[in-house]
């Protein structure tokens, strides 16, 4: 662990957004004939896609693409990398420039927003009903056998307000650094804690085996964590990357544009690389995309799409070509390109350059029973790379894991538990004072579990007064963020501190 950043929220004891809805729109837009600033705002929850609105925007979409909605789909804030959009299609105050970088502010004066996939996602606010953090890179080149090759030197958050200037919403800080490092070009990717409240963060550190993870809760961010899988990765290049639905699998494709296959702990926030890579197709692109039970990968070459099947032990044999680009020509080609899962579990295609989506229609088959029918969808405007990034903001928790009750304390607590302990001081540096007021006399279990659910300190004793309060020393541990538990009689108290 390098650092630790904490943030102080107001405590909030419930979620502000319902999560359904908030997979189910996408931006779209595409520099066609000068007439680049249009483009289609497309809802996709009932199975039939809506054209919402057609309109000229500032905010020119390129392959970044992100946004949330409130609880009944209506969007709340979008972004393509460089500036942030209101509900009303307009760049919010202090929305733009977002990357301030060379790289960025060349997209970004052209009204463009940055080319990486998947680099930039929304999160509710854990603390505050009101508020949605954005999560972004920045961009810069590097040139590597005569090739202008991406990378990243900070990811940051911006903390925005849903209900400033009027309910169009603001920005409260932006561009916080988070992480300050060479990062890949893009992959960026956040899922459920196993405790169904708190959220991973996940990056790709540039050139090496190294993923970087951070846990964030209502009390701010713990991390980064640095995991080495002694796999070779290469990422001097476009990254890109995304869980499954249900969070337990994560695949990437970077600069050898292998489709590389991962296990993901919800509970722990490791990784495990399951020997599962698609070695045989090099330098066919980076698209791809999981069925709606995560159980099968959809990837493209431009001309094909193929299949694999998470269970297969070797993707090299098991893949399946389940179309064939048909030539269909519409003023352009209508070949495969980028694609995405949206909320009526149906994969979309799109044809970019054109005003053509194709669409898998049942993805979670096997074969060419997975009903991919090409070019079935037109739109009114051409559609470009762009497709958005969405975070599983609806994934529970994961039952009977081992750290699935280490919440982050926001629920109410049981009825049977006691409750909340008050940690002080809060950072520590040697001692934390645990304390509560009218705990049963009885045995006792005091714990204390590191972000990663690991137990680092156990005691067992017995509580002989109402009013319990126990010094512990903790000057041994790693700087960073704990949970506390303690077990008195069938009863359950949780706090947390930070060891500075």
């Amino acid at each position: 662990m390098k650092s630790l950043i904490i943030l102080i929220f107001t405590f909030c004891t419930h979620a502000c957004f319902s999560q359904k809805y908030l997979n189910n729109l996408a931006f779209f837009g595409y520099n066609y004939g000068g007439n680049d600033s249009n483009f289609v705002l497309i809802d996709y929850k009932n199975g039939i896609p809506i054209n919402q609105y057609i309109d000229s925007s500032a905010l020119k979409m390129n392959a970044t693409l992100a946004l949330i909605a409130d609880s009944i789909g209506n969007l709340l804030f979008y972004t393509n990398g460089t500036r942030i959009g209101n509900k009303n299609l307009e760049v919010i105050p202090n929305g733009d420039t977002l990357d301030a970088s060379p790289c960025g502010l060349n997209w970004g004066q052209q009204g463009f927003g940055l080319n990486m996939p998947n680099g930039a996602f929304f999160l509710p606010s854990l603390s505050n009903p009101n508020e949605v953090l954005l999560f972004h890179l920045d961009c810069d080149y590097i040139i590597l056998f005569n090739m202008a090759l991406g990378l990243s030197h900070n990811f940051w958050y911006t903390v925005l307000d849903t209900t400033m200037n009027n309910g169009l919403g603001g920005v409260v800080t932006r561009n916080n650094v988070l992480y300050n490092g060479e990062l890949g070009w893009g992959g960026l990717q956040a899922v459920k804690h196993s405790n169904g409240k708190d959220y991973w963060l996940v990056a790709q550190d540039l050139d090496t085996s190294y993923f970087i993870t951070w846990l964030y809760s209502d009390a701010g961010f713990a991390g980064p964590f640095f995991q080495n899988l002694n796999i070779p990765l290469w990422r001097i290049t476009t990254v890109n990357s995304m869980f499954n639905r249900q969070g337990n699998k994560y695949a990437s494709v970077a600069w050898n544009q292998n489709l590389m296959l991962f296990d993901f702990d919800r509970c722990t926030g490791q990784f495990k690389f399951n020997n599962q890579e698609d070695t045989a197709w090099l330098y066919l692109g980076n698209l791809f995309c999981f069925s709606s039970n995560g159980n099968k990968i959809y990837r493209t070459d431009g001309t094909n799409i193929f299949q694999y099947d998470t269970a297969d032990v070797d993707f090299n044999i098991s893949r399946d070509t389940v179309a064939i680009y048909d030539g269909y020509f519409d003023v352009d080609s209508t070949k495969f390109g980028t694609m995405f899962l949206a909320g009526d579990d149906k994969i979309y295609i799109n044809a970019s350059g054109t005003k053509y989506q194709h669409v898998i229609n049942k993805p979670d088959l096997s074969g060419i029973a997975c009903n991919l029918t090409q070019h079935s969808i037109k739109h009114p405007l051409y559609i470009g790379a762009s497709f958005p990034n969405y975070i599983n903001y609806d994934l529970g928790p994961l039952v009977g894991s081992p750290c699935d009750t280490l919440s982050v304390l926001t629920n109410t607590p049981n009825p049977l538990q006691g409750g909340l302990m008050q940690c002080f001081p809060n950072p520590a540096t040697n001692e934390v004072n645990i304390k509560i007021n009218n705990v049963p006399l009885g045995n006792y279990v005091l714990s204390i579990y590191s972000p990663l659910a690991y137990e680092v300190m156990h005691i067992e004793s017995k509580n002989t007064a109402k009013d319990f309060t126990k010094t512990l020393r903790v000057q041994s541990l790693a700087s960073g963020f704990y949970f506390v538990k303690l077990q008195v009689e069938g009863m359950e108290w949780y706090g947390r501190f930070v060891r500075d």
